[in-house]
């Protein structure tokens, strides 16, 4: 078996519905599998989408509490940032921005 062919399927028509994304947190070995998934589909979301944790798992078969630790793995790498937002001076809740790169 010298030449086993390819092992991987493209689609060959990419003109609409994919994503390009780095491949830095979805090659990196201190991520789990979860958080990749998390991270893939989050990047697939417009720049302008608000990010609410709390509906991440109607978006898959994941439960609650392993949506939450995949968001917490991808905050303690540093892919997700969350900043406290306040109006007329009151807190308001967290803003979530996903980093494509951290490098």
């Amino acid at each position: 078996m010298d030449n086993m062919g390819s092992t991987i399927i493209r689609s060959r028509e990419k003109t609409g519905h994919f994503s390009i994304m780095l491949n830095e947190a979805l090659q990196s070995p201190s991520l789990s599998w979860q958080a990749k998934g998390l991270y893939a589909y989050l990047m697939t979301l417009p720049d302008d989408w608000i990010i609410y944790q709390s509906e991440l798992p109607r978006h898959s078969t994941n439960g609650i509490q392993s949506t939450r630790r995949a968001f917490a793995e991808l905050q303690k790498a540093g892919y997700i940032k969350a900043t406290s937002h306040r109006q007329n001076g009151r807190f308001a809740g967290i803003v979530y921005t996903l980093y494509e790169s951290i490098n």
